[in-house]
């Protein structure tokens, strides 16, 4: 290979009992899925196992960081904060539905290309974003997820080729991952039932089927856990 070549950056691997190559994950899912309870788990049993973890409750019904998170800026700033305050771990941002494609760069780069629209839908202001958060987790070696309500964004899983991945929520803390490291080969895992417990419990979520159709208690929100 001719000298000065460029080379796929070759990432670090999250420690614990969950071995995910360090970069940005999308989650999407449908409504009462379990995103939520699943995100929160996620990050409960990793940090039970000494991983660095945050989960943070944004632009969602009842969050309290909506009204602050709505700029292009805003929106960075608070991301890369998020990373920063966790190196090496996992950072589970609840929800992107709405700010995945509100990165500052990435909505300059559109209005200099107008409105091209790839297949799906998808516009090179999605594309950026994802390949940025992406670019942003390696530069800070943290596995970073932001789930996604496929029902408001349909098109999320046609991002997977930005991302290092997807993690497919099929139950509260039952889901899939799919990852480049492993040639996006499917592999399923379960939080053991005491974090999605707790998760539940954190969430003020009840434990029926359609349980995180109800959203969080109001009272225990505003606080990253």
């Amino acid at each position: 290979m001719p000298q000065g070549d460029l080379l796929p950056v070759n990432p670090g691997h999250l420690s614990g009992p969950l071995e995910l190559p360090h970069g940005f994950y999308l989650m999407p899912g449908s409504t009462g899925v379990g995103k939520s309870t699943t995100a929160l788990a996620l990050v409960l049993w990793l940090r039970s196992q000494g991983v660095p973890g945050v989960y943070k409750y944004v632009m969602e019904p009842r969050s309290s960081e909506v009204s602050t998170l709505m700029m292009p800026a805003q929106w960075e700033k608070f991301l890369t904060d998020s990373m920063e305050e966790c190196p090496g771990g996992i950072i589970a941002i609840d929800s992107m539905t709405y700010n995945l494609s509100n990165m500052e760069l990435a909505t300059q780069r559109q209005l200099l290309m107008g409105n091209i629209a790839y297949k799906g839908g998808l516009t090179p202001r999605d594309v950026f974003s994802v390949l940025l958060l992406t670019a942003l987790a390696h530069a800070r070696q943290c596995v970073l997820i932001g789930t996604l309500n496929t029902e408001l964004y349909p098109i999320s899983e046609l991002l997977e080729g930005a991302s290092e991945g997807l993690l497919l929520p099929h139950g509260p803390g039952v889901f899939n991952i799919k990852d480049r490291s492993s040639g996006r080969a499917s592999r399923p895992v379960a939080v053991p039932p005491e974090f999605v417990a707790r998760a539940r419990e954190i969430l003020g979520v009840k434990p029926t089927r359609d349980a995180d159709a109800t959203g969080p208690d109001v009272s225990r929100l505003g606080v990253t856990v």
